[in-house]
């Protein structure tokens, strides 16, 4: 089934979803720079936009972007010999000028590669988990995958693929040996590269003296007047 390899090469290199490979056109692939706009998708019986509303922008691997430009080719050499073309990067099988439907996709090319394959039945959204699971593993960030599989929120990527982050534990108490190094605003510059000395005792300033005199006279006068004892006069035991 080499016909049907750029599709699934597409599923595998970019991680959309099959509805929004389904509702790709030729206009949405820009290969100066690499890079593929997800502006539509299937829903259960119409194209429809997006799961998150918007569009988005998904990075087009250096194998990606030669079989389908070798793809577009050969549809534009078809489509000489037949006299139409679609707009549709993947139309449907019998020529029309329309989106290949999800079951159609599903009934003449999912389930007779898996059964050629000898596979297990796995559903197509499992190349999307592949795909961000190895993007995890060679240490792109989870906010990169994010942008890449059009999740609402990072947290949707990190409760999904958080716990294939190798050794995110390890390495983050790793960082904190480099990142607390020697402060030296905590340190006499004096003593530096000098043995340690003893602490000198410090003496209290004038005015903190003359603060706490007057503070404690204070309540010693409040103390005499809640007792109705006149100022300045002691009580006999």
């Amino acid at each position: 089934m080499p016909e049907h390899y750029p599709l699934i090469l597409l599923l595998a290199r970019t991680g959309v979803r099959i509805g929004e490979a389904l509702a790709l056109k030729r206009e949405d692939l820009d290969f100066p720079q690499r890079l593929l706009w997800v502006r539509r998708t299937w829903g259960r019986r119409e194209i429809g936009t997006p799961k998150t509303g918007k569009a988005r922008r998904v990075d087009m691997s250096q194998q990606l972007e030669r079989v389908l430009q070798a793809h577009l080719t050969l549809r534009d050499a078809e489509a000489v010999v037949a006299g139409r073309d679609s707009e549709w990067l993947f139309p449907t099988l019998d020529g029309r000028d329309k989106p290949m439907p999800p079951l159609e996709f599903y009934k003449a090319v999912w389930w007779p590669l898996l059964r050629r394959s000898a596979l297990r039945y796995r559903k197509p959204h499992a190349l999307r988990h592949t795909y961000a699971s190895l993007l995890i593993q060679n240490g792109e960030s989870l906010a990169y995958v994010r942008d890449q599989l059009g999740h609402s929120s990072i947290r949707m990527t990190v409760d999904t693929y958080g716990h294939l982050v190798p050794g995110a534990n390890r390495q983050a108490v790793d960082r904190l040996d480099d990142a607390t190094g020697r402060n030296l605003y905590a340190t006499n510059p004096s003593a530096a590269g000098s043995e340690a000395q003893e602490p000198q005792p410090v003496s209290p300033r004038r005015e903190y003296l003359r603060t706490k005199c007057s503070t404690r006279m204070g309540m010693s006068d409040l103390r005499s007047r809640s007792a109705g004892t006149p100022s300045g006069t002691t009580l006999s035991r």
